[in-house]
Parts: C-alpha cells; sequence; structure tokens
C-alpha cells in the first residue's frame, strides 16, 4: 500500500536562493506465511535461508533541479527530492488459530522487527536531507549542462554514501537480531 506524499521539509537557506523540498513516499509489502504451528513458521523462515530474521527496507532518492541562466552563469534556484521508502515484511496469515505461545512471540518479534526498519527509514530521511543541503551548496557554473551533470554525480556520491550506512546499520544490528527481530523456532528442515 502507497503512503500519500508527505512533505519533510521545506527550507529556506542561507543564501535565501534555493528552495528545497523532500516529499517521501512509503509502501510496505508482505511475504505471506500459511500455518498454525510454531513449525509451520520455522519451515517458512528456514526456506529462505535468513537464520530465523526476515524483513527488508529499500530506498530511493531521486532530485529534480530548478536552473536559472543569469549573468553568464547557470545557478541553482530549487531542489525537489523524492524519497522513496519499501518495507517488505512477513505476515502470518494464520495468526488467529495459532497457539496463544506462538502468537506472543510473533507479536514481539514483529515489533522488533519494526523497530529495525524504522532504524533503516531513519537514516534514508537522514540521508536525504543531507543530500538536498549539500546540493544546494553548489556553485553556479557556466552551463546549465555541466551544472546539472556536477548535481548528478554529486547526489549519486552521496547516496552511495548512504548505502553504506545501511548496510553499517545491519552489521552493527545483525539483521535486527540485537534489536529482538528473529525468531527461535526450529525447523525440521
Amino acid at each position: 500500500m502507497i503512503g500519500p506524499l508527505a512533505a519533510l521539509a521545506v527550507l529556506a537557506l542561507q543564501s535565501g536562493s534555493v528552495s528545497i523540498s523532500i516529499e517521501e513516499t512509503s509502501e510496505t509489502l508482505y511475504s505471506d506465511i500459511e500455518g498454525r504451528s510454531e513449525q509451520d513458521i520455522a519451515d517458512w523462515f528456514a526456506a529462505r535461508q535468513f537464520g530465523g530474521t526476515i524483513g527488508e527496507s529499500s530506498t530511493s532518492l531521486s532530485t529534480y533541479y530548478q536552473l536559472q541562466p543569469s549573468d553568464g552563469l547557470c545557478r541553482l534556484t530549487g531542489i525537489t527530492a523524492y524519497l522513496h521508502i519499501s518495507d517488505t515484511r512477513p505476515r502470518w496469515l494464520d495468526e488467529a488459530d495459532g497457539a496463544r505461545r506462538v502468537r506472543r512471540q510473533w507479536q514481539t518479534y514483529l515489533t522488533n522487527l519494526q523497530t529495525h526498519l524504522d532504524g533503516h527509514a531513519e537514516i534514508a530521511r537522514r540521508g536525504a536531507a543531507i543530500v538536498v543541503d549539500r546540493l544546494s551548496q553548489t556553485a553556479p557554473q557556466e552551463s546549465c549542462a555541466s551544472l546539472q551533470a556536477t548535481l548528478d554525480a554529486l547526489s549519486r556520491n552521496l547516496w552511495d554514501r548512504l548505502d553504506v550506512s545501511q548496510r553499517e546499520y545491519d552489521s552493527a544490528t545483525q539483521r535486527g537480531r540485537t534489536q529482538g527481530a528473529y525468531i527461535e523456532f526450529r525447523s525440521r528442515r
């Protein structure tokens, strides 16, 4: 389900000449689990070879620029960034029919998985703010084509650094395990 566009920030910079907006969309996708027992859940996890951890967050950022030629130079006058956050998580279809103990474990897992995924989303939001802030400081250039190329390269470089931050977060949290995003069921597989 895709959420509505939400303006995260509209900033006026010190120079007053570059307007910035960041708009965010999000969606949650599900991978369905069928079965009523902890064994069914364990087998589902084992079949995906995630060792009891599953869930994924992905982000993308698109930037659009308003450029203005003036006095022999091309200046950046506006940036609009579109941040998209997509989470994939398991959904236990037969949860209502499961044992109370297993349902409690499942709910604890989902809560902890949400905490982990929220961490990824926060890294993406901070990253998007850094990207537009750094882009807004780009000096005018002799042509709009060269300014556009500079902005695109800088944006890609900064977003690549964000990917490193996302991987470091996964490493530090053992892909959410240290945050409790795992289930200790034994599979028959």
